[in-house]
């Protein structure tokens, strides 16, 4: 029997990336400039009051009945890329949240005694969801999308 190796196999669907963001602008060819720059800066996703963001979408586009393309190749080890290590902290994030409001509930329930010893685990994972060396590894090692939309 042959030992099996590792590959990463992939596929790509045509999308739109829709990002809607508020602008306070004399004009809408002035608006456009703003948001422009703010893409070139990439503040556009800030979602700052200045700024807002309304919409950040992906939807897919194109044929939808279009059979699917896989790809394969063989890699030494699977590599998360920055988009799913995002997806976890996000995860790691909520996860976090969920921890330290269920520990402050039972802390009240208790009369508010103050007894946080069950605040290591919202720790832990907050501390998880914060791991920025993670993302930075992630990111330099992010492939460019293949996709030509």
């Amino acid at each position: 029997m042959s030992k099996k190796r590792k590959y990463a196999v992939s596929y790509e669907l045509p999308y739109v990336h829709l990002v809607t963001v508020g602008v306070r602008a004399h004009s809408a060819t002035n608006a456009i400039s703003k948001a422009r720059r703010a893409f070139d800066a990439g503040t556009i996703w800030d979602d700052s009051a200045a700024m807002p963001l309304l919409a950040d979408d992906f939807c897919e586009c194109g044929d939808p009945g279009a059979p699917l393309q896989f790809t394969a190749e063989a890699v030494d080890a699977f590599r998360s890329d920055s988009s799913v290590v995002r997806m976890r902290q996000e995860k790691a994030a909520r996860h976090a949240a969920q921890l330290l409001v269920e520990a402050w509930q039972r802390n009240d329930a208790r009369g508010g005694a103050e007894d946080w010893s069950d605040l290591g685990d919202a720790y832990e994972a907050a501390l998880e969801a914060l791991d920025d060396e993670t993302i930075v590894g992630a990111i330099a090692a992010a492939q460019p999308c293949r996709a030509e939309v």
